[in-house]
C-alpha cells in the first residue's frame, strides 16, 4: 500500500560548507525570492536536493534554500525543526516517529533514501574485517556491534533482523560509532561489526573490510529508510511555500532515479569521496511515495524494542 509524498514545494541549496546568511523576519530575499533552511545528511541520501539546485529546479520555484548542516546523525536534526531554525530536514524514519510521539509536531514529506530491494547491494550494510571469524548474524551473539545511534532505524532494522535469524540481539552490545569512524573502530577492535552507508560503505570495502548483511532489504525491500519532514507549524503557516517546495523536490527526486551517474558527480559537492568510492558505491533506490506497509514492518518492531510506544497514524503524519 503506497500513498504519494510529495505534493508541491522546493528548495535551492548553498555549498555545503558556508555559513547560512541572515534572512529577513518573513524570509524573503532581497530579489523576492523566499528563502529556506535545510538540514542535510552528508550522505547519498542528499544527492536529489544538490542535483535540483544545480539544474535550476527549486529557483523555477523562487525559493533560495540552504543547507545549513551536513550532520553526522539523523537524531541531530531533529530540534533544530522544531524550534524553528530549520525549516525542513532528513532524519531517519524512526527518530522522527519517536520525537513526534514525545511531542514534537512534525510531518513527513517524502522518503529520502529507499532500500534497493536487493539482499546483495544495497548503500547501507553491516560490515566486519576480511580477517574476521564472524560469517553470519548469528555468529555475532554477545558481540560488540557499532551503529551511529541507537533507537533509530538502523539500530532497530538491524536487531530485527538479527532476531529473525537466531533471536539473539538482547546479547548484542551496541556502541554508538559515527559512520566516518565505524571503520577505524572495527581496525583497532572497539567494535566487531559496524553498520555503514555510502559512501562510508564503499570506502570500507576497498579497504580490508567485507559484507555480512546488508541490513535494509534484509528487512524489508520496500524500506524507507529516511524522510524529509518538517513541523506542523511550518507546514500550518506557510502553506504556499510548503507547496511550491514539494514540487521542487519531486523534480529533483525523480531527476535523480533517472541519472545516476549525475548522483556520483554531485557528491563531490557536499562529501570527501575519491573516484573509485563515487563509481562504486550501491545508490539508494530514490522514490517520491512512502511504502505505508514497510512503514507499518519498521513500526511494529520499533513497539517491539521499545523505539516507539504504539504505532503512529501515517494518514495524520504525510502531507500529500
Amino acid at each position: 500500500m503506497k500513498t504519494s509524498a510529495i505534493a508541491r514545494a522546493i528548495v535551492v541549496i548553498g555549498v555545503a560548507a558556508a555559513s547560512v546568511t541572515a534572512c529577513s523576519p518573513q524570509g524573503v530575499g532581497a530579489n523576492g525570492t523566499t528563502e529556506l533552511t535545510i538540514g542535510a545528511l552528508p550522505s547519498v541520501e542528499s544527492a536529489p536536493l544538490f542535483l535540483g539546485q544545480e539544474e535550476g529546479f527549486f529557483a523555477d520555484e523562487g525559493l533560495n534554500i540552504r543547507i545549513a548542516a551536513l550532520a553526522s546523525g539523523t537524531g541531530m536534526l531533529i530540534d533544530p525543526v522544531v524550534s524553528g531554525t530549520y525549516d525542513i530536514a532528513v532524519s531517519d524514519m524512526l527518530s522522527i516517529l519517536s520525537a513526534q510521539e514525545d511531542g514534537a509536531d512534525l510531518r513527513l514529506l517524502a522518503p529520502a533514501g529507499s532500500a534497493t530491494g536487493d539482499p546483495t547491494a544495497d548503500f547501507g550494510a553491516l560490515v566486519v574485517n576480511n580477517d574476521s571469524t564472524y560469517t553470519t548474524l548469528s555468529d555475532l551473539e554477545g558481540a560488540f556491534v557499532g551503529s551511529n545511534s541507537t533507537g533509530d532505524t538502523n539500530n532497530t532494522v538491524l536487531r530485527a533482523i538479527m532476531d529473525a535469524e537466531a533471536g539473539f540481539s538482547y546479547t548484542v552490545q551496541w556502541k554508538e560509532v559515527p559512520f566516518q569512524s565505524a571503520a577505524s573502530a572495527l581496525s583497532d577492535g572497539t567494535v566487531d561489526a559496524a553498520f555503514l552507508v555510502e559512501p562510508y560503505l564503499t570506502r570500507a570495502l576497498n579497504g580490508d573490510k567485507r559484507v555480512l548483511s546488508y541490513t535494509y532489504s534484509a528487512f524489508d525491500p520496500s524500506l524507507d529508510v529516511n524522510a524529509y519532514f518538517t513541523s506542523a507549524r511550518f507546514a500550518n503557516e506557510r502553506p504556499e511555500v510548503l507547496e511550491r517546495f514539494m514540487a521542487a523536490l519531486e523534480r529533483s527526486i525523480e531527476y535523480a532515479a533517472e541519472n545516476p551517474s549525475e548522483v556520483r558527480s554531485v557528491m563531490t559537492s557536499y562529501a570527501e569521496t575519491q573516484w573509485n568510492e563515487r563509481t562504486a558505491a550501491v545508490l539508494p533506490r530514490y522514490t517520491t511515495s512512502f511504502d505505508l506497509d514497510a512503514a507499518a514492518h519498521l513500526s511494529r518492531s520499533a513497539v517491539k524494542y521499545l523505539v516507539l510506544k504504539s504505532e503512529p497514524d501515517f494518514d495524520a503524519l504525510i502531507i500529500d
